[in-house]
């Protein structure tokens, strides 16, 4: 599955200095921030919705502490265990909202949305 995605990324990743220059996103374990490349330059013709954070689609703090430990690949177990709520309501209310929200039907499909909207997901905390 993570082969299937990232043949289908739009564009490069982004050197993550915090590992001394691996990928910031290629590995589901020990990333600090998953990262994008960056919008196109100002005056371009570009999507309007491409380049801004996570927090500025106005999604509350919870999904985006979501959406980040789904962009680190974690399986709902993992995500709950990490915030201290059970496993059915990372499932039935922040995955099926996070879904909704980007218009998608699966997991994969919306990592694929994050990364053709180039946002920056930040971690928790």
């Amino acid at each position: 599955m993570e082969r299937a995605l990232w043949r289908a990324w739009p564009g490069p990743l982004l050197p993550d200095a915090d590992t001394g220059g691996g990928h910031a996103g290629t590995s589901p374990a020990g990333r600090a921030d998953v990262r994008i490349a960056e919008a196109p330059a100002a005056g371009t013709t570009a999507d309007p919705c491409c380049g801004g954070t996570a927090q500025s689609l106005g999604l509350a703090p919870r999904h985006c502490e979501v959406l980040y430990y789904l962009c680190q690949g974690l399986p709902n177990k993992s995500i709950a265990h990490r915030m201290g709520i059970s496993e059915g309501t990372v499932r039935k209310s922040y995955v099926s909202d996070l879904l909704r929200f980007f218009g998608v039907a699966r997991r994969t499909e919306l990592m694929m949305e994050v990364a053709r909207r180039r946002l920056k997901v930040k971690p928790p905390g």
